[in-house]
């Protein structure tokens, strides 16, 4: 109702924010029970996700439409499992973010397309902190009886999660293809901290775990580096490479006594 092809669009600058879209959950929780005694608990704290639209760039050509900056801001603030059958109280945790991170958010995203501040396409910057998983025997012989129990009929599950794995396989071959061919330029910064897995031995006469095998997968760092192409005088044309750093550090294996 009263547009009128021949009046030009008003242009804003291109950080004017035009709509603004946050959705947060405070909590989701999941449990998984035997009978009426709880196994596990999974819970979920304070999930964000912010979207930012925005003008964006004006196009260089005359008549062609600026392109809008899209930034999308997601975080979790923390994700915890509990072993509700634990036979040691210290290690009823069994998934949780590691002590000298507790202030800090778990995973942290963002993704920003047709960016004002930098000659890409899209921006990707993704954190994961530090975080702890906790395993014994027991748990895992109790999780490993739930799902071999005759009562619970997971074939259906599993042949639906099989085609869902076959479907997003072809449908990501697809998309890289085609960001192949369209020279799709995408800055990525990638900050994985693996998890620090612990793995309790048996239990002594006293109720106690004498010893435990901890291993740390370490961290693992993903960069775009823009400089190294113009460093390969083989490679300065041919505009089909993208260039990254990667870096995995600090992957340990320890056998600890309690």
């Amino acid at each position: 109702v009263g547009f009128d092809p021949e009046v030009k669009a008003e242009e804003f600058p291109p950080l004017f924010l035009i709509t603004k879209f946050n959705f947060t959950i405070v909590n989701i929780g999941v449990r998984l029970y035997k009978g009426k005694d709880a196994l596990l608990s999974l819970d979920l704290y304070s999930a964000n996700v912010k979207v930012d639209y925005r003008q964006g760039k004006l196009a260089e050509e005359k008549g062609v439409p600026a392109l809008p900056n899209i930034n999308i801001n997601a975080n979790i603030s923390e994700i915890q499992a509990m072993d509700c059958m634990s036979e040691v109280d210290m290690y009823t945790k069994i998934l949780g973010k590691q002590k000298t991170n507790e202030s800090e958010n778990i995973f942290d995203l963002n993704f920003e397309i047709n960016p004002v501040s930098e000659d890409a396409d899209s921006i990707l910057k993704a954190k994961l902190m530090p975080h702890e998983i906790i395993l014994s025997k027991s748990l895992l012989d109790r999780i490993v009886a739930f799902f071999s129990n005759e009562d619970h009929d997971l074939s259906n599950i599993t042949e639906a999660a099989s085609n869902a794995i076959s479907s997003s396989v072809q449908d990501r071959r697809e998309k890289i293809e085609e960001l192949i061919a369209s020279q799709y330029n995408m800055s990525i910064s990638l900050e994985l901290n693996a998890p620090l897995v612990k793995v309790l031995g048996g239990m002594d006469a006293f109720g106690t775990v004498p010893e435990l095998l901890q291993v740390d997968f370490g961290q693992f760092t993903m960069d775009s580096d823009r400089a190294a192409g113009s460093q390969d005088s083989a490679l300065v044309h041919d505009q089909r490479y993208d260039y990254f750093n990667v870096v995995a550090k600090n992957i340990q294996v320890q056998v600890l006594d309690i």
